[in-house]
C-alpha cells in the first residue's frame, strides 16, 4: 500500500507508554486515572521547545509492552498496535518509542535481554512498515525508559514489579543501545535525563517531563540540522 499527502510540517510520532500518555501520579486514584494537561507532559512540552514546524503525535498508552500481551490489561502489546498507529499517522518524519517498564513486570517473567529482543523485533517491524510505504527517510529514535524505583511508601506502587523489576529496568539502556547500534538507528536513555516521582517511583513528575522533553527536542533539532 501506498500512502499520499502533504508535507507541510515535521511530524513526529512518539509511541510508548503511561509515561508517553502523561499519567499523573498525584491526582490518580483506584477509581480515576489521572492526566497531566497537554502543556506538562513530556511530548507537549517537545512540540514547544521544536517551535512552529514541528507537529507531535501523542500515541502512549498505559500497560503497554513491546511485544507481550497482559492478561490483566487488554490491547497492550506494542508491537500488535504499531502497525494501525503508523498508518494512521503516515506521513513521519521521526518516531520515538519508548517502551520497556511494563515488560519488567513479574508476571511476564522475561529478563532484560528477553525484553531487548522484543525491542529489536518492533524495531524491524518499524523498518518493515518504512518498506511498505516507499519511505527510508523516516528517522528512529529509539529510548530506553526512566528507571523504576520504590514509591515513597517504600514499596513498589505497582504490585506486578519487585527488586528484580528494578534491576531489569536499569538494564535496559545498554541492550537498547545495542539494538540503535545493529540497526542503525538514533539512541537515547531516558534515565540520563529524568526520573521518575518519589510518589510513585515509576511515572514522571512534571519536571521530569520537562527535562525529556527538552532533551528530545535539542536532540532531534541537532541531527535535523546536519
Amino acid at each position: 500500500m501506498v500512502f499520499r499527502g502533504l508535507r507541510n510540517l515535521k511530524k513526529i510520532l512518539c509511541y510508548g507508554d503511561s509515561n508517553t500518555w502523561g499519567y499523573d501520579p498525584r491526582k490518580t486514584t483506584p477509581e480515576v486515572m489521572a492526566r497531566y494537561e497537554d502543556t506538562v507532559r513530556w511530548t507537549g512540552r517537545l512540540e514547544m521547545e521544536l517551535g512552529k514546524d514541528y507537529r507531535v503525535i501523542e500515541a502512549g498508552y498505559c500497560g503497554r509492552t513491546t511485544v507481550f500481551d497482559d492478561p490483566l490489561v487488554s490491547h497492550c502489546n506494542g508491537f500488535s498496535f504499531l502497525e494501525p498507529v503508523f498508518n494512521a499517522s503516515y506521513p513521519i518524519d521521526w518516531c520515538v518509542i519508548m517502551l520497556g517498564t511494563n515488560d519488567t513486570k513479574t508476571h511476564f517473567h522475561a529478563s532484560a535481554a528477553v525484553i531487548a529482543r522484543g525491542m529489536e523485533r518492533m524495531v524491524h517491524e518499524f523498518y518493515r512498515l518504512c518498506e511498505t510505504i516507499h519511505s527510508n527517510s523516516t528517522k528512529l529514535l529509539l529510548m530506553s525508559p526512566p528507571y523504576l524505583t520504590r514509591a515513597k511508601t517504600g514499596q513498589y506502587s505497582d504490585p506486578c514489579c519487585n527488586e528484580e523489576s528494578e534491576e531489569k529496568a536499569r538494564a535496559l539502556a545498554e541492550y537498547y543501545r545495542n539494538i540503535a547500534a545493529r540497526n542503525h538507528c538514533f539512541f537515547m536513555d531516558a534515565a540520563q535525563y529524568a526520573q521518575p516521582s518519589g510518589i510513585d517511583g515509576m511515572h514522571l513528575g512534571e519536571d521530569g517531563h520537562a527535562q525529556l522533553g527538552k532533551a528530545i527536542a535539542q536532540f532531534i533539532l541537532q541531527e535535523d540540522c546536519i
